[in-house]
């Protein structure tokens, strides 16, 4: 019970409150009248059951100071549940809905496992019968052995979440100042797991393996609607689909860019596939003098080679790439960059004709059909070797921050201080006067100002502290983190004496108000 009146009580002492009102009570089962009436009858000392509710009415308006409180019994105790607890939808609404949710997704995830299982029995059948699986539906086996592992880990989390969080999150969904960025819904949907999808991604299940295709890493950068159209064209009628995506990569589709200026556009902007411009040259002129046998033996490797590359971009180092198959070379940049999103397709469909090419055998399918979908295969690929998730294209990044004097880059861009930037780039000028920024009187006060804004506990383990020891270990800008490092106490007492102003300056507005409660 508050020994306060409801208006004397702080923002910090409101929450205790709440918290020891309901310490023998679950929200997450009651109703916001429920709720209302308990934090009520807990800081009041009421028993509201056995009193008339205009009474209870009046004690609130003496505890709170507020006239204009509504006589309706059900609004004043949803009142009360808003503006003292923080609740304005029904949790245990909210709980039902929430359950029921993740119900229908357990449902989803429990037939795509009964698909799945039932393919992998009918491969293993064959399997027994003529004594062996070829390449492709080794590749389809190993697809849906992976979603099958996928679905069942998306069935244990949503199973966890019922378990152990699935209360929380509801009063969480409850709270008067909730909200769910509107971008962010759009994107992951209303669950708190990895099953649960936004409205940009409805058709797009990512779970399915049946909506794994090889059109699975295509067109992906294209609005949903042109997308659909594509993908609907490719299912119902391919012989017009090839005749499209034919005249897409040569640019004669009207608002779309061509496909191979844009492959070769990455000769100038990634160093990465810069450095394999004559062999991808070479295949691009073979598919324009429609040469397709030698595009469809020579461009798996060189994507396969691209794959590499950003690997050891990644720093990863060469002696284990060497040994590396495609598929744990693709492992790691699903584990490193976040924009792989491709990583099911280059997995279990790319590696079929990989497979072929590497292994001598002759491409049985349409070859020109073949070298039309290679050519776009090799347009992401060629897109994430220019990702900022690679150090150097993070760096290249900061680098034109910090040209603009944006300090909080420049302590980033040092912590990628040995990552080199290839004079391809031809930028020495630009990271010479970047660099020379961090020995200058602007970037030593912002340092100043920023290690001011922390605790004076914390001050030793601050990031701005943490960063100048580790210029000062690697003797860059030496003497002027010595200097900043020896400034410290000075900074301390700063720190002490802004925090007793603006104590004193709390002290003398609590005794205004006090003074002048009205």
């Amino acid at each position: 019970m508050s020994k306060k009146k409801l208006k004397e009580i702080t923002i910090g002492e409101l929450y205790h409150l709440s918290y020891d009102a309901f310490e023998k009570h679950n929200k997450s089962r009651m109703t916001l009248r429920q709720i209302g009436r308990q934090f009520i009858d807990y800081t009041l000392g009421l028993n509201s059951f056995k009193i008339d509710f205009s009474q209870v009415r009046l004690n609130f308006i003496n505890e709170s100071g507020m006239q204009d409180v509504t006589e309706d019994e059900n609004e004043f105790y949803k009142y009360i549940a808003k503006w003292y607890v923080g609740l304005e939808k029904e949790p245990r609404d909210m709980v039902l809905n929430l359950f029921y949710h993740a119900s229908d997704d357990l449902q989803k995830i429990d037939s795509q496992l009964k698909l799945i299982n039932a393919h992998l029995k009918g491969l293993e059948e064959k399997k027994k019968i003529s004594g062996w699986l070829n390449g492709e539906e080794r590749y389809d086996r190993n697809l849906y052995e992976y979603y099958r592992d996928k679905n069942q880990s998306a069935k244990d989390e949503i199973l966890k979440f019922l378990s152990e969080d699935l209360e929380n999150y509801a009063l969480l969904k409850c709270q008067h100042h909730y909200t769910t960025l509107p971008m962010l819904g759009f994107f992951t949907g209303p669950m708190p797991y990895s099953y649960s999808r936004g409205i940009m991604f409805s058709n797009l299940d990512s779970f399915d393996v049946e909506q794994m295709t090889v059109m699975s890493n295509k067109f992906l950068d294209l609005p949903l609607p042109q997308y659909t159209l594509i993908n609907n064209l490719y299912k119902n009628d391919k012989e017009k689909f090839y005749e499209f995506a034919k005249r897409f990569i040569s640019g004669e589709i009207e608002g779309l860019d061509c496909a191979l200026d844009k492959i070769e556009g990455y000769f100038l902007t990634s160093h990465i596939i810069g450095k394999r411009r004559d062999v991808l040259s070479v295949i691009i002129s073979h598919y324009k003098n429609e040469d397709y046998v030698s595009v469809v033996n020579m461009l798996p490797m060189q994507i396969e080679g691209i794959f590499h590359d950003i690997c050891t971009e990644l720093g990863i180092d060469e002696s284990r790439l060497d040994i590396s198959s495609i598929n744990e070379k693709l492992r790691i940049l699903k584990d490193s960059i976040r924009s792989f999103i491709y990583f099911e397709y280059y997995s279990f469909k790319f590696p079929v004709i990989r497979n072929i090419v590497a292994h001598g055998k002759l491409v049985e399918a349409d070859i020109e059909q073949e070298a039309i979908m290679l050519m776009l295969d090799l347009l992401p690929v060629c897109d994430m070797a220019v990702s900022d998730e690679i150090p150097v294209f993070r760096k290249m990044k900061l680098l034109n921050k910090v040209l603009c004097n944006d300090f909080e880059s420049l302590m980033e861009y040092m912590s990628l201080y040995d990552i080199v930037i290839p004079d391809f780039y031809d930028l020495a000028d630009d990271i010479q006067t970047a660099e020379s920024k961090l020995s200058s009187d602007n970037f030593w006060a912002y340092l100043r100002n920023e290690v001011k804004k922390s605790e004076v506990k914390d001050i030793n383990e601050s990031n701005i502290v943490k960063f100048v020891k580790n210029l000062n270990g690697r003797k860059i800008c030496k003497q002027r983190a010595n200097a900043f490092l020896k400034d410290l106490p000075n900074v301390i007492n700063e720190i002490l004496a802004d925090n007793a102003a603006r104590k004193e300056i709390v002290k003398k507005f609590t005794d205004f108000v006090k003074k002048n409660p009205d």
